[in-house]
């Protein structure tokens, strides 16, 4: 979004706030909406693993302690991270069954609130179920906004710069003690799934597994990194020990860095930044 200018010599532009919420952290950006330059930039680990009730307070301590999150936000979007999450084809998708999706791979609550995301053009509905307190916290601050799956974006950004090839591609999206896998061929998602996991090898185990059950070959498929990994670590050094084509894929974005925010951050919080 474009801010409009006006005469008033005080006129600031509207800022765009995106925020990640998962059980294990917090991640905002701010963003300049007219010269997208990153106006604030603030990750928060837990921990352990909260409560969505605690993960709320730790939102409403971020908003007392940084005064930045409150200043011209025009555009909101929240990002919800967790494994209540299913992939369902939008052929068969009907939205009067939207829990019976979940209900077989994962634990539902009676109470629980179910919404989706659709990816028209690749055909693909995520179902999920939200943070609905927190969603309700930011509808009281702001009104209305825009949220999604984390999922949902992985997905859409991964196919967005994939090309037509016939070839199986692995895509790891590294969270806090969890990763999500996306094969792809044919800019089309032949498996998406989430696995937590512990310890270096039972982060490898999964990779593996998913590699077999596809039948990809350790010493030719490619696989690309994204999120809480970088070159040297723990998870790095052991997916290099087995696999022989690793990379971290330039990330194609308008943002504007600087000395504060090197581009470096993206890879980390890849969700958060517009393509």
């Amino acid at each position: 979004m474009i801010a409009l200018k006006n005469n008033n010599n005080n006129f600031q532009p509207l800022n765009r706030l995106s925020v990640q919420v998962s059980l294990n952290g917090l991640s905002f950006l701010i963003l300049n909406s007219e010269t997208l330059e990153i106006v604030f930039f603030k990750e928060i680990h837990f921990s352990g693993t909260y409560t969505p009730e605690e993960v709320l307070f730790e939102i409403k301590k971020a908003y007392k302690t940084h005064p930045e999150l409150s200043v011209n936000i025009k555009n909101i979007s929240i990002l919800h991270e967790n494994n209540l999450y299913a992939l369902v084809p939008k052929s068969i998708f009907q939205e009067e069954a939207i829990s019976d999706y979940l209900k077989f791979n994962t634990k539902v609550l009676p109470n629980d609130y179910f919404t989706f995301d659709t990816l028209d053009i690749y055909d693909i509905i995520t179902v999920y179920v939200p943070f609905t307190n927190i969603n309700n916290y930011f509808f009281e601050r702001y009104g209305a906004f825009d949220f999604y799956h984390t999922t949902t974006l992985f997905i859409q950004k991964i196919l967005a710069e994939e090309k037509n090839e016939a070839i199986l591609k692995m895509h790891i999206q590294v969270f806090e003690q969890r990763h999500d896998i996306l094969v792809t061929k044919n800019k089309s998602v032949q498996l998406y799934n989430s696995f937590t996991f512990s310890s270096p090898e039972d982060f490898m185990y999964y990779v593996l597994f998913v590699a077999e059950q596809l039948k990809m070959n350790p010493e030719t498929f490619a696989l690309n990194l994204y999120g809480k990994i970088k070159e040297g670590d723990a998870l790095y050094n052991i997916a290099y020990t087995y696999i022989r084509n690793i990379y971290f894929p330039e990330i194609i974005t308008p943002i504007k860095w600087n000395e504060l925010h090197p581009k470096t951050s993206i890879q980390t919080h890849y969700l958060l930044f517009p393509n």
